[in-house]
């Protein structure tokens, strides 16, 4: 990267261990890699490599958030070094329909810069969205904040039993043969607003953020509609952070690692999803 923060060069060698089968997504982790900003150099090499694991497969995105995550530090630490705003040399370098993916072929429309200079003209845009987006910002701004979820949808019940239901009951029984049980199955097992009622990917990015530090625990488990989320939680919060203020405490201090490592231990006990 030149001082003004022009990308001119990129090597990368990115290794997928696809376990005990072929299939890992080497391909579109090599594109994706060399494929978020101009650069007129790319020596990009992928290797998959099978070893004497089980093998696994993505459930979406195959193979973008691991080099996402690598290139996108690395576009970090190089905007640190040079002292330049990290939006400023993201948008120096997006790439816009018309440029070449590492495979020569040209992108379609694609509404990077657009995303990027919303960001950019708004902090408030680094807060919406997936709860470990918005704990990433946090960290990044690194000012007095809390987590706090919407809460999980209440389990449903059988019309037919009265039973209960949940979205593991409609995913037991997706096979049913008898195509009206499995549609009320489908309308019964989440019956109002929330999350999925289970360990997915909602709800294990919450109770990872809470033992991080960031989420009060108590505000995990209650379900959406919860009375305790109108009337006591928001006070709660506006309370811990008029705390945090006092005490000049930041997401950082709170945030480490060893509350990293108490974060994924319970993630990995709790056998959340791996999303």
């Amino acid at each position: 990267m030149t001082r003004d923060g022009k990308l001119t060069a990129l090597k990368s060698h990115v290794v997928y261990d696809s376990g005990a089968f072929p299939g890992a997504p080497m391909l579109p982790g090599c594109l994706l890699v060399g494929g978020y900003y101009k650069c007129e150099n790319l020596d990009i090499q992928g290797y998959e490599v099978l070893t004497n694991k089980v093998s696994v497969g993505a459930l979406r995105a195959p193979g973008a958030h691991n080099v996402t995550f690598a290139i996108e530090s690395h576009m970090d630490m190089m905007a640190r070094e040079l002292g330049l705003d990290p939006i400023e040399v993201r948008l120096k370098n997006a790439v816009e329909e018309g440029d070449p993916l590492p495979s020569g072929q040209p992108y379609p429309r694609i509404g990077l810069k657009q995303c990027l200079e919303a960001i950019a003209e708004s902090v408030d845009a680094l807060f919406m969205g997936m709860p470990t987006g918005d704990t990433k910002a946090i960290l990044e701004h690194n000012a007095p904040s809390v987590v706090v979820s919407d809460g999980s949808v209440h389990p449903g019940v059988d019309p037919a039993t009265g039973e209960p239901l949940d979205i593991i009951s409609a995913f037991q029984m997706a096979d049913d043969p008898d195509p009206e049980r499995r549609l009320s199955l489908a309308m019964h097992a989440c019956p109002g607003q929330g999350s999925c009622a289970g360990m997915f990917t909602y709800n294990t990015m919450q109770t990872f953020i809470a033992v991080l530090g960031m989420e009060p625990l108590h505000m995990v488990a209650p379900a959406s509609d919860d009375a305790r989320r109108v009337k006591e939680f928001p006070d709660e919060v506006v309370g811990y952070l008029a705390d945090a203020v006092a005490a000049g405490l930041r997401p950082r201090d709170i945030v480490t690692p060893a509350s990293l490592r108490n974060a994924m231990a319970v993630t990995l006990a709790m056998g959340g999803s791996t999303n």
